[in-house]
């Protein structure tokens, strides 16, 4: 669900990139925010710099 902010409260060995590319994703409604807000509370550092910078997995197709 869209919502105007994200907030990421307490660490979680479940935040990874991904976890955090989908949820942040969430962040701006389409058609009422030109911008999204995403807050951390609780999150190291070193970790939020982690997520936000880590690369996300490469989605493969297989033939049927």
């Amino acid at each position: 669900m869209p919502c105007r902010t994200v907030v990421f409260a307490g660490d979680s060995i479940y935040l990874t990139p991904l976890t955090y590319g989908q949820m942040a994703g969430r962040a701006g409604r389409r058609g009422f925010d030109s911008l999204g807000n995403i807050i951390f509370f609780g999150v190291p550092l070193n970790k939020i710099i982690r997520i936000t910078s880590g690369a996300l997995p490469h989605l493969r197709v297989r033939p049927t």
